[in-house]
């Protein structure tokens, strides 16, 4: 998962172009869906983001964070830490970079919707894109994000 993470946020050299990456944690996640697996993407992707070097690399890991938050929920163990890590972002980067800013705060919005909902169907590749370009106004599933 790691690999496919770091490839995705451009961390790391990879073949593998950015929806390949997340196609594969989808899979990943649908063959392991235990929470503890779940919480451990989540848990990488704060990680890779947090003091990021790279302000591309940490865009990316936004959109990861998005893209996760619309498939699957963090468990009820890691959803406050994670909605503090997301507002911690956001009062840190509010002169900063305005796409950070929004897609943590799509994140923080998002985090609520997802748990209650529990685990989505994997997006299509048209609503994947729809996200990653940070259209908040899509329909995904059941819920509007």
């Amino acid at each position: 998962m790691f690999r496919n993470i770091t490839g995705y946020m451009g961390d790391r050299s990879s073949k593998k172009n950015k929806l390949q990456h997340i196609r594969k944690m989808y899979d990943l996640v649908d063959k392991h869906s235990s929470p503890r697996f779940q919480d451990e993407i989540f848990c990488q992707i704060c990680k890779q983001t947090n003091k990021n070097p790279s302000l591309a690399s940490t865009i990316n890991g936004w959109e990861l964070m998005m893209l996760c938050l619309a498939m699957f929920p963090p468990s009820s163990h890691l959803m406050l830490s994670l909605m503090v890590y997301c507002a911690s972002v956001i009062e840190s980067v509010k002169s900063n970079d305005p796409l950070v800013l929004q897609y943590a705060e799509t994140c923080l919005h998002n985090v609520h919707k997802i748990t209650s909902l529990g685990k989505q169907a994997a997006p299509s590749d048209e609503e994947i894109e729809k996200i990653r370009q940070g259209n908040t106004s899509y329909n995904l599933k059941s819920y509007q994000i």
